[in-house]
């Protein structure tokens, strides 16, 4: 069953039972948390595609560095593909308004695209990766960037895990996966 976020509360009144499982968008788990009972499991598409194509308990582990950033620390936004940035994006703007939100910190941004893992040295003075979803890349080519990161020392997560971490659901977003994920 596919609804819209505005249509979930109503459907799941009116349907006769309860799902197993929700998965939403990140931008409204917000919205979809409060509108489903604590004995329904949620997630997010971008926590499954992280579980399904790159390191979920590492994406999870390295979120909790959000916590030590500092002014004047490097965050950079990692994205597989260069799709064409629309005016409230996600990766460039939502995430970063919502991490010095968070934090308080002066952070430094630097967004990097493409298919291909970026030099070392754009990297150099970073203190957190946040990788997109990597709808268009495959679990061997995601795989070789969360090895990269590990091998250079800086953790990295995704947008899906950061949102759900900045929004005080990440708990709740990857219950659904508990035997495999601590939090």
């Amino acid at each position: 069953l596919v609804v819209k976020e505005r249509e979930l509360r109503y459907t799941l009144e009116n349907i006769g039972m309860k799902p197993k499982l929700v998965v939403t968008d990140s931008q409204v788990v917000m919205k979809v948390v409060s509108d489903i009972p604590d004995d329904v499991e949620l997630t997010t598409f971008s926590i499954l595609e992280s579980r399904y194509r790159g390191d979920l308990s590492y994406f999870v582990e390295s979120v909790k560095k959000i916590e030590e950033l500092q002014d004047g620390d490097k965050v950079v936004i990692m994205e597989g593909c260069t799709h064409r940035p629309l005016t409230e994006d996600i990766g460039r703007v939502k995430i970063p308004r919502w991490l010095v939100n968070h934090t308080g910190a002066k952070i430094e941004f630097k967004v990097i695209a493409g298919k291909e893992f970026p030099d070392v040295e754009e990297l150099e003075g970073a203190k957190l990766i946040i990788h997109c979803g990597a709808c268009v890349l495959n679990r061997s080519a995601m795989m070789r960037r969360v090895r990269m990161s590990k091998r250079l020392g800086i953790p990295m997560t995704n947008y899906g895990v950061t949102i759900s971490y900045l929004h005080g659901v990440l708990d709740r977003a990857i219950r659904v996966f508990k035997k495999e994920v601590e939090v």
